[in-house]
Protein backbone atom coordinates (compact mmCIF):
# COMPACT_ATOMS: atom_id res chain seq x y z
CA UNK A 1 0.00 0.00 0.00
CA UNK A 2 1.46 3.36 -1.02
CA UNK A 3 1.80 6.05 1.64
CA UNK A 4 0.95 9.70 0.95
CA UNK A 5 1.80 12.67 3.16
CA UNK A 6 -0.77 15.46 2.72
CA UNK A 7 -0.09 19.02 3.93
CA UNK A 8 -3.37 20.86 4.41
CA UNK A 9 -3.29 24.24 6.11
CA UNK A 10 -7.09 24.49 5.71
CA UNK A 11 -8.86 21.37 6.93
CA UNK A 12 -12.04 20.50 8.85
CA UNK A 13 -13.36 21.41 11.33
CA UNK A 14 -12.56 24.64 9.49
CA UNK A 15 -15.56 25.42 7.28
CA UNK A 16 -13.79 27.32 4.50
CA UNK A 17 -14.63 26.05 1.04
CA UNK A 18 -11.06 24.89 0.47
CA UNK A 19 -10.98 22.69 3.56
CA UNK A 20 -13.40 20.06 2.27
CA UNK A 21 -11.54 19.08 -0.92
CA UNK A 22 -8.45 17.64 0.87
CA UNK A 23 -10.69 16.04 3.51
CA UNK A 24 -12.69 14.18 0.86
CA UNK A 25 -9.57 12.99 -0.94
CA UNK A 26 -7.91 11.86 2.29
CA UNK A 27 -11.01 9.94 3.32
CA UNK A 28 -11.39 8.08 0.01
CA UNK A 29 -7.85 7.39 -1.25
CA UNK A 30 -7.65 4.27 0.92
CA UNK A 31 -10.17 2.66 -1.44
CA UNK A 32 -7.48 2.82 -4.14
CA UNK A 33 -4.56 1.39 -2.19
CA UNK A 34 -3.18 4.66 -0.82
CA UNK A 35 -2.70 5.27 2.90
CA UNK A 36 -2.93 8.98 3.73
CA UNK A 37 -1.43 10.90 6.63
CA UNK A 38 -2.69 14.47 6.91
CA UNK A 39 -0.75 17.19 8.72
CA UNK A 40 -2.69 20.31 9.67
CA UNK A 41 -2.28 23.03 12.31
CA UNK A 42 -3.85 22.49 15.71
CA UNK A 43 -6.94 24.64 16.22
CA UNK A 44 -9.50 25.16 18.97
CA UNK A 45 -11.62 22.25 17.74
CA UNK A 46 -10.49 18.85 16.51
CA UNK A 47 -12.12 16.23 14.34
CA UNK A 48 -13.49 13.07 15.85
CA UNK A 49 -11.00 10.76 14.20
CA UNK A 50 -12.70 7.48 15.12
CA UNK A 51 -14.47 7.23 11.74
CA UNK A 52 -11.70 8.54 9.49
CA UNK A 53 -10.05 6.48 6.77
CA UNK A 54 -6.74 8.33 7.19
CA UNK A 55 -4.26 9.30 9.88
CA UNK A 56 -4.48 12.84 11.19
CA UNK A 57 -1.51 14.62 12.72
CA UNK A 58 -1.74 18.05 14.30
CA UNK A 59 1.20 20.40 14.53
CA UNK A 60 1.43 22.93 17.29
CA UNK A 61 -0.67 26.06 16.62
CA UNK A 62 0.73 28.41 13.97
CA UNK A 63 3.00 31.04 15.40
CA UNK A 64 2.16 34.70 15.44
CA UNK A 65 4.83 36.66 13.59
CA UNK A 66 6.56 39.71 14.93
CA UNK A 67 5.34 42.71 12.93
CA UNK A 68 2.77 40.43 11.29
CA UNK A 69 0.92 43.34 9.71
CA UNK A 70 3.99 43.99 7.57
CA UNK A 71 3.69 40.49 6.10
CA UNK A 72 0.16 41.33 4.99
CA UNK A 73 1.33 44.55 3.37
CA UNK A 74 0.14 45.04 -0.19
CA UNK A 75 3.45 46.65 -1.14
CA UNK A 76 6.07 44.68 0.83
CA UNK A 77 5.05 41.12 -0.06
CA UNK A 78 3.69 39.04 -2.92
CA UNK A 79 2.88 35.94 -0.86
CA UNK A 80 0.66 35.38 2.15
CA UNK A 81 2.48 34.90 5.50
CA UNK A 82 0.97 31.52 6.38
CA UNK A 83 4.04 29.47 5.46
CA UNK A 84 6.23 31.63 7.70
CA UNK A 85 3.76 31.15 10.55
CA UNK A 86 3.48 27.38 10.07
CA UNK A 87 7.06 26.48 9.14
CA UNK A 88 8.55 25.95 12.59
CA UNK A 89 5.77 23.75 14.07
CA UNK A 90 5.44 21.89 10.75
CA UNK A 91 9.15 21.09 10.52
CA UNK A 92 9.12 19.89 14.14
CA UNK A 93 6.18 17.56 13.48
CA UNK A 94 7.77 16.25 10.27
CA UNK A 95 10.99 15.36 12.09
CA UNK A 96 8.97 13.27 14.53
CA UNK A 97 6.79 11.69 11.86
CA UNK A 98 9.58 10.75 9.46
CA UNK A 99 11.17 8.60 12.16
CA UNK A 100 7.96 6.57 12.38
CA UNK A 101 6.75 6.34 8.77
CA UNK A 102 8.24 6.04 5.30
CA UNK A 103 6.24 7.93 2.68
CA UNK A 104 6.16 7.35 -1.07
CA UNK A 105 4.91 10.82 -2.08
CA UNK A 106 3.62 14.06 -0.65
CA UNK A 107 0.85 16.41 -1.65
CA UNK A 108 0.08 20.01 -0.73
CA UNK A 109 -3.17 21.89 -1.29
CA UNK A 110 -3.32 25.65 -1.85
CA UNK A 111 -4.30 28.36 -1.12
CA UNK A 112 -2.72 29.63 1.00
CA UNK A 113 -0.23 29.69 -1.85
CA UNK A 114 2.86 30.20 0.29
CA UNK A 115 2.40 26.65 1.61
CA UNK A 116 3.16 25.28 -1.86
CA UNK A 117 6.56 26.97 -1.82
CA UNK A 118 7.24 25.56 1.64
CA UNK A 119 6.22 22.11 0.37
CA UNK A 120 8.86 22.29 -2.38
CA UNK A 121 11.66 22.61 0.17
CA UNK A 122 10.18 19.80 2.30
CA UNK A 123 9.83 17.44 -0.68
CA UNK A 124 13.46 18.05 -1.59
CA UNK A 125 14.64 17.46 1.97
CA UNK A 126 12.89 14.10 2.20
CA UNK A 127 13.27 13.19 -1.49
CA UNK A 128 9.53 12.77 -2.07
CA UNK A 129 7.72 13.41 -5.38
CA UNK A 130 5.43 16.40 -4.84
CA UNK A 131 1.84 16.79 -6.05
CA UNK A 132 0.59 20.39 -5.90
CA UNK A 133 -3.16 20.88 -5.71
CA UNK A 134 -4.04 24.39 -6.88
CA UNK A 135 -7.65 25.24 -6.07
CA UNK A 136 -7.35 28.76 -7.51
CA UNK A 137 -5.45 30.60 -10.20
CA UNK A 138 -2.56 31.93 -8.07
CA UNK A 139 -0.78 34.65 -10.07
CA UNK A 140 -3.77 34.98 -12.39
CA UNK A 141 -6.38 35.33 -9.63
CA UNK A 142 -7.14 39.02 -10.04
CA UNK A 143 -9.38 40.28 -7.25
CA UNK A 144 -7.19 43.36 -6.80
CA UNK A 145 -4.25 44.80 -8.76
CA UNK A 146 -0.62 43.97 -8.06
CA UNK A 147 1.26 46.84 -6.45
CA UNK A 148 3.42 46.99 -9.58
CA UNK A 149 4.58 44.98 -12.58
CA UNK A 150 7.67 44.04 -10.52
CA UNK A 151 5.50 42.48 -7.80
CA UNK A 152 3.72 40.42 -10.44
CA UNK A 153 6.98 39.27 -12.03
CA UNK A 154 8.39 38.21 -8.66
CA UNK A 155 5.30 36.14 -7.92
CA UNK A 156 5.45 34.59 -11.40
CA UNK A 157 9.00 33.42 -10.64
CA UNK A 158 7.90 31.91 -7.32
CA UNK A 159 5.00 30.19 -9.06
CA UNK A 160 7.28 28.89 -11.83
CA UNK A 161 9.68 27.43 -9.24
CA UNK A 162 6.81 25.45 -7.69
CA UNK A 163 5.70 24.19 -11.12
CA UNK A 164 9.25 23.24 -12.07
CA UNK A 165 9.80 21.26 -8.86
CA UNK A 166 6.42 19.54 -8.69
CA UNK A 167 6.10 16.02 -10.02
CA UNK A 168 2.44 16.75 -10.82
CA UNK A 169 0.03 19.68 -10.58
CA UNK A 170 -3.70 19.13 -10.25
CA UNK A 171 -6.44 21.74 -10.49
CA UNK A 172 -10.19 21.99 -10.22
CA UNK A 173 -11.50 22.97 -13.68
CA UNK A 174 -10.48 22.24 -17.25
CA UNK A 175 -10.28 25.97 -17.97
CA UNK A 176 -7.94 26.57 -15.04
CA UNK A 177 -5.72 23.70 -16.16
CA UNK A 178 -5.62 25.16 -19.66
CA UNK A 179 -4.71 28.59 -18.25
CA UNK A 180 -1.85 27.03 -16.28
CA UNK A 181 -0.60 25.13 -19.36
CA UNK A 182 -0.48 28.35 -21.38
CA UNK A 183 1.28 30.16 -18.52
CA UNK A 184 3.81 27.35 -17.89
CA UNK A 185 4.18 25.58 -21.26
CA UNK A 186 7.32 23.66 -20.24
CA UNK A 187 5.28 22.02 -17.46
CA UNK A 188 2.10 21.48 -19.45
CA UNK A 189 2.44 17.68 -19.41
CA UNK A 190 2.35 17.45 -15.63
CA UNK A 191 -0.89 19.47 -15.21
CA UNK A 192 -4.01 17.35 -14.59
CA UNK A 193 -7.71 18.06 -14.19
CA UNK A 194 -9.12 16.65 -10.94
CA UNK A 195 -12.41 18.41 -10.14
CA UNK A 196 -14.17 18.90 -6.84
CA UNK A 197 -16.84 16.36 -6.00
CA UNK A 198 -19.98 15.59 -4.09
CA UNK A 199 -20.12 12.91 -1.42
CA UNK A 200 -21.65 9.52 -2.18
CA UNK A 201 -24.36 8.42 -2.26
CA UNK A 202 -26.31 10.82 -4.45
CA UNK A 203 -29.66 9.59 -5.72
CA UNK A 204 -30.06 11.03 -9.21
CA UNK A 205 -33.59 11.09 -10.57
CA UNK A 206 -34.13 8.86 -13.56
CA UNK A 207 -37.04 10.97 -14.83
CA UNK A 208 -37.76 14.69 -15.29
CA UNK A 209 -38.39 16.69 -12.11
CA UNK A 210 -41.54 18.83 -12.00
CA UNK A 211 -41.47 22.04 -9.94
CA UNK A 212 -44.85 23.67 -9.43
CA UNK A 213 -45.49 27.44 -9.28
CA UNK A 214 -45.78 29.05 -5.84
CA UNK A 215 -48.50 31.08 -4.14
CA UNK A 216 -48.64 34.15 -1.88
CA UNK A 217 -49.19 31.84 1.07
CA UNK A 218 -46.27 29.62 0.04
CA UNK A 219 -43.62 31.99 -1.34
CA UNK A 220 -40.74 31.02 -3.61
CA UNK A 221 -37.47 30.97 -1.62
CA UNK A 222 -34.21 31.60 -3.48
CA UNK A 223 -31.20 30.73 -1.35
CA UNK A 224 -27.45 31.30 -1.50
CA UNK A 225 -24.69 29.81 0.63
CA UNK A 226 -21.17 31.18 1.14
CA UNK A 227 -19.03 34.13 0.16
CA UNK A 228 -19.10 36.27 -2.97
CA UNK A 229 -15.39 37.20 -2.97
CA UNK A 230 -16.28 40.75 -3.91
CA UNK A 231 -15.03 44.05 -2.53
CA UNK A 232 -16.13 47.27 -4.30
CA UNK A 233 -12.97 49.20 -3.40
CA UNK A 234 -10.70 46.51 -4.88
CA UNK A 235 -12.82 46.38 -8.03
CA UNK A 236 -12.43 50.13 -8.46
CA UNK A 237 -8.65 49.73 -8.25
CA UNK A 238 -8.81 47.33 -11.20
CA UNK A 239 -11.13 49.33 -13.42
CA UNK A 240 -10.36 52.96 -12.57
CA UNK A 241 -7.78 54.67 -14.82
CA UNK A 242 -4.46 55.51 -13.13
CA UNK A 243 -5.20 59.23 -13.00
CA UNK A 244 -8.22 58.57 -10.78
CA UNK A 245 -6.05 56.78 -8.23
CA UNK A 246 -3.86 58.07 -5.44
CA UNK A 247 -0.19 58.71 -6.32
CA UNK A 248 1.09 55.58 -4.58
CA UNK A 249 -1.33 53.53 -6.69
CA UNK A 250 -0.14 54.80 -10.07
CA UNK A 251 2.11 51.78 -10.67
CA UNK A 252 -0.55 49.15 -9.98
CA UNK A 253 -0.66 46.36 -12.55
CA UNK A 254 -3.09 43.66 -13.70
CA UNK A 255 -2.14 40.97 -16.25
CA UNK A 256 -5.83 40.78 -17.20
CA UNK A 257 -9.08 42.11 -15.78
CA UNK A 258 -11.64 40.12 -13.83
CA UNK A 259 -14.92 41.74 -12.83
CA UNK A 260 -15.93 40.29 -9.47
CA UNK A 261 -19.06 42.43 -9.40
CA UNK A 262 -20.56 39.64 -11.52
CA UNK A 263 -19.74 37.23 -8.67
CA UNK A 264 -21.85 39.39 -6.34
CA UNK A 265 -25.69 39.31 -6.44
CA UNK A 266 -25.79 42.73 -8.15
CA UNK A 267 -27.14 41.51 -11.50
CA UNK A 268 -29.52 39.08 -9.81
CA UNK A 269 -30.90 41.91 -7.65
CA UNK A 270 -31.18 44.10 -10.74
CA UNK A 271 -33.35 41.50 -12.49
CA UNK A 272 -35.51 40.98 -9.38
CA UNK A 273 -36.08 44.72 -9.09
CA UNK A 274 -37.12 44.98 -12.73
CA UNK A 275 -39.47 42.02 -12.30
CA UNK A 276 -41.13 43.45 -9.18
CA UNK A 277 -41.56 46.85 -10.80
CA UNK A 278 -43.24 45.13 -13.73
CA UNK A 279 -45.27 42.70 -11.62
CA UNK A 280 -46.10 44.17 -8.18
CA UNK A 281 -48.40 41.20 -7.61
CA UNK A 282 -45.28 39.02 -7.20
CA UNK A 283 -44.03 40.94 -4.14
CA UNK A 284 -45.45 38.38 -1.70
CA UNK A 285 -44.20 35.41 -3.75
CA UNK A 286 -40.44 36.06 -3.60
CA UNK A 287 -38.11 35.57 -0.64
CA UNK A 288 -34.32 35.70 -0.94
CA UNK A 289 -32.12 34.30 1.83
CA UNK A 290 -28.36 34.32 2.25
CA UNK A 291 -26.08 32.28 4.51
CA UNK A 292 -22.68 33.87 5.00
CA UNK A 293 -21.04 37.04 6.21
CA UNK A 294 -23.33 40.06 5.86
CA UNK A 295 -20.83 42.55 4.45
CA UNK A 296 -21.75 46.21 4.40
CA UNK A 297 -21.52 46.33 0.61
CA UNK A 298 -24.16 43.57 0.48
CA UNK A 299 -26.50 45.55 2.72
CA UNK A 300 -25.89 48.63 0.56
CA UNK A 301 -26.67 46.64 -2.57
CA UNK A 302 -29.93 45.38 -1.10
CA UNK A 303 -30.86 48.97 -0.25
CA UNK A 304 -29.83 50.21 -3.70
CA UNK A 305 -32.45 47.95 -5.29
CA UNK A 306 -35.02 48.56 -2.55
CA UNK A 307 -35.18 44.86 -1.67
CA UNK A 308 -35.06 45.15 2.14
CA UNK A 309 -38.46 43.46 2.44
CA UNK A 310 -37.42 40.55 0.24
CA UNK A 311 -33.89 39.71 1.39
CA UNK A 312 -32.98 38.03 4.67
CA UNK A 313 -29.34 37.78 5.77
CA UNK A 314 -29.01 34.75 8.03
CA UNK A 315 -25.31 35.11 8.90
CA UNK A 316 -22.87 32.23 9.22
CA UNK A 317 -24.12 28.70 9.83
CA UNK A 318 -22.40 25.38 10.38
CA UNK A 319 -22.37 22.76 7.64
CA UNK A 320 -25.37 20.76 8.84
CA UNK A 321 -27.42 23.95 9.21
CA UNK A 322 -26.39 24.98 5.72
CA UNK A 323 -27.55 21.67 4.23
CA UNK A 324 -30.91 21.94 5.99
CA UNK A 325 -31.28 25.51 4.68
CA UNK A 326 -30.67 24.36 1.11
CA UNK A 327 -33.27 21.62 1.41
CA UNK A 328 -35.86 24.21 2.44
CA UNK A 329 -35.20 26.50 -0.54
CA UNK A 330 -37.11 26.33 -3.83
CA UNK A 331 -34.11 27.41 -5.93
CA UNK A 332 -30.42 27.96 -5.26
CA UNK A 333 -28.46 30.89 -6.66
CA UNK A 334 -25.08 30.68 -8.42
CA UNK A 335 -23.02 33.56 -9.81
CA UNK A 336 -19.66 33.72 -11.57
CA UNK A 337 -16.85 36.20 -12.18
CA UNK A 338 -16.51 37.81 -15.61
CA UNK A 339 -13.04 37.47 -17.11
CA UNK A 340 -12.62 40.33 -19.58
CA UNK A 341 -11.45 38.89 -22.90
CA UNK A 342 -11.42 35.36 -21.49
CA UNK A 343 -13.51 32.75 -19.69
CA UNK A 344 -14.44 32.19 -16.08
CA UNK A 345 -12.24 29.42 -14.68
CA UNK A 346 -14.02 28.66 -11.38
CA UNK A 347 -16.70 26.22 -10.28
CA UNK A 348 -17.91 27.20 -6.82
CA UNK A 349 -17.61 24.42 -4.26
CA UNK A 350 -21.23 24.96 -3.28
CA UNK A 351 -22.25 23.74 -6.76
CA UNK A 352 -21.71 20.13 -5.70
CA UNK A 353 -23.89 20.45 -2.62
CA UNK A 354 -26.52 22.15 -4.75
CA UNK A 355 -26.60 19.11 -7.03
CA UNK A 356 -27.54 16.84 -4.16
CA UNK A 357 -30.64 18.96 -3.45
CA UNK A 358 -32.15 18.24 -6.89
CA UNK A 359 -33.67 21.71 -7.09
CA UNK A 360 -33.53 24.40 -9.79
CA UNK A 361 -30.15 26.13 -9.70
CA UNK A 362 -30.65 29.74 -10.77
CA UNK A 363 -27.43 30.69 -12.51
CA UNK A 364 -26.48 34.30 -13.26
CA UNK A 365 -23.39 33.13 -15.09
CA UNK A 366 -20.80 34.46 -17.49
CA UNK A 367 -19.05 32.41 -20.17
CA UNK A 368 -16.76 29.78 -18.73
CA UNK A 369 -16.46 26.84 -16.35
CA UNK A 370 -19.37 27.50 -14.01
CA UNK A 371 -21.84 28.02 -16.85
CA UNK A 372 -20.59 24.99 -18.79
CA UNK A 373 -20.84 22.83 -15.69
CA UNK A 374 -24.38 23.91 -14.83
CA UNK A 375 -25.66 23.56 -18.40
CA UNK A 376 -24.50 19.95 -18.53
CA UNK A 377 -26.16 18.95 -15.22
CA UNK A 378 -29.67 19.59 -16.55
CA UNK A 379 -30.58 21.32 -13.27
CA UNK A 380 -29.77 24.87 -14.32
CA UNK A 381 -32.13 27.78 -14.95
CA UNK A 382 -29.67 30.05 -16.74
CA UNK A 383 -29.72 33.85 -16.90
CA UNK A 384 -27.39 36.22 -18.71
CA UNK A 385 -26.33 38.83 -16.13
CA UNK A 386 -25.89 41.38 -18.94
CA UNK A 387 -29.47 40.90 -20.17
CA UNK A 388 -31.59 42.14 -17.27
CA UNK A 389 -34.89 42.10 -19.11
CA UNK A 390 -34.56 38.51 -20.29
CA UNK A 391 -33.30 37.40 -16.87
CA UNK A 392 -36.34 38.99 -15.22
CA UNK A 393 -38.55 37.12 -17.71
CA UNK A 394 -36.85 33.83 -16.86
CA UNK A 395 -37.54 34.32 -13.13
CA UNK A 396 -41.10 35.43 -13.89
CA UNK A 397 -41.73 32.21 -15.82
CA UNK A 398 -40.28 30.19 -12.98
CA UNK A 399 -42.68 31.83 -10.51
CA UNK A 400 -45.75 31.70 -12.74
CA UNK A 401 -45.38 28.29 -14.34
CA UNK A 402 -42.75 26.36 -12.42
CA UNK A 403 -40.33 24.30 -14.49
CA UNK A 404 -39.43 20.80 -15.56
CA UNK A 405 -35.77 19.79 -15.29
CA UNK A 406 -34.11 16.59 -16.45
CA UNK A 407 -30.98 15.72 -14.45
CA UNK A 408 -28.19 14.45 -16.69
CA UNK A 409 -27.09 11.51 -14.59
CA UNK A 410 -24.05 10.54 -16.67
CA UNK A 411 -22.54 14.01 -16.40
CA UNK A 412 -23.39 14.44 -12.71
CA UNK A 413 -21.83 11.08 -11.84
CA UNK A 414 -18.51 12.29 -13.27
CA UNK A 415 -18.27 14.49 -10.18
CA UNK A 416 -18.81 11.77 -7.60
CA UNK A 417 -16.05 11.53 -5.00
CA UNK A 418 -15.18 7.97 -6.05
CA UNK A 419 -14.54 8.98 -9.66
CA UNK A 420 -12.57 12.14 -8.87
CA UNK A 421 -10.50 10.38 -6.19
CA UNK A 422 -9.71 7.61 -8.65
CA UNK A 423 -8.26 10.25 -11.00
CA UNK A 424 -6.00 11.48 -8.22
CA UNK A 425 -5.07 7.94 -7.19
CA UNK A 426 -3.92 7.10 -10.73
CA UNK A 427 -1.59 10.12 -10.66
CA UNK A 428 -0.16 9.13 -7.26
CA UNK A 429 0.32 5.49 -8.23
CA UNK A 430 2.04 6.42 -11.49
CA UNK A 431 4.48 8.68 -9.64
CA UNK A 432 5.28 5.98 -7.10
CA UNK A 433 5.25 2.84 -9.28
CA UNK A 434 9.05 2.60 -9.38
CA UNK A 435 9.44 3.11 -5.64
Amino acid sequence: MKKLLLLAYEFPPMTSGGSFRPWKFANHLSHFGIEVTVITPQREQKLNDSDLNFSLEYTEPVEKLAFEKLYHSFYLNVLDPEAKKWKKPLVKKLEELMQLKAFDAMMVTAPPFSISSLAVSISKRYNLPLIVDLRDAWSQWIMTPYASLLHYQILRRIEAKVFNNAAAIISVTEQLCQNFRELHPSNAGKIHYVPNAYEEPLQIAEQPLQFEPKTDQNPFIIGYVGSFYFEPYQRDLIFNPWWKKKPWQYLQYVPHKEDWKYRSPYYFFKAIRLLLDKRPDLNAKIQIKFIGTAFQWLKDMIQLFNLENHVELLGKKNHSESLLFQKNCDALLLTSVKVIGGKDYCIAGKSFEYLSMEKPILGFLTEGSQKDFLEKTGLGVLCDPDDTERSAQTIENLLDFGTVLTPQANHIKDFSINITTEKLARIILKLTQTQ
